[in-house]
């Protein structure tokens, strides 16, 4: 068992801390649904039931939402998840998720930024064609 602690940040999002050390986000909706209450206890299967169910699906959404935006390496990825506090094995978790479709590939983004005159279009109306998605 361990100790909870909840910190609000918002009105509506909150860090959790486990035995005193900050270990992820959750939101409000998310926090009454999971009945955490602070200074009470909860079980390692309950936190790893949290980890996979909520903040995990979350981590996986956030990446596909940012590169959705624009093509990132992976590290530049983890970064912009790691500064949205989630926990560093759900970034792992959610990178190798990405990477399993193709979406991110770092030897993609250096041919792209390194040699674009290779994928520039017959045409030459465009410097660039990114690589389609598998």
């Amino acid at each position: 068992m361990r100790q909870v602690g909840i910190e609000p940040v918002t009105k509506t999002k909150f860090r959790i801390y486990l035995d005193g050390q900050f270990a992820f986000v959750l939101y409000k909706s998310e926090l009454s649904s999971c009945h955490l209450k602070d200074g009470e206890a909860v079980t390692e299967d309950q936190i790893e039931t949290i980890l996979s169910e909520i903040v995990l699906k979350r981590a996986k959404r956030k990446a596909m939402s940012l590169l959705q935006s624009m093509d990132r390496t992976e590290s530049e990825l983890r970064d912009r998840l790691l500064r949205q506090d989630f926990p560093e094995e759900t970034v792992d978790q959610a990178v190798r998720y990405v990477k399993s479709f193709g979406y991110v590939d770092d030897r993609d983004m250096r041919r792209v930024l390194f040699f674009p005159e290779k994928d520039a279009k017959a045409d030459g109306k465009s410097m660039q064609s990114f690589p389609e998605r598998k």
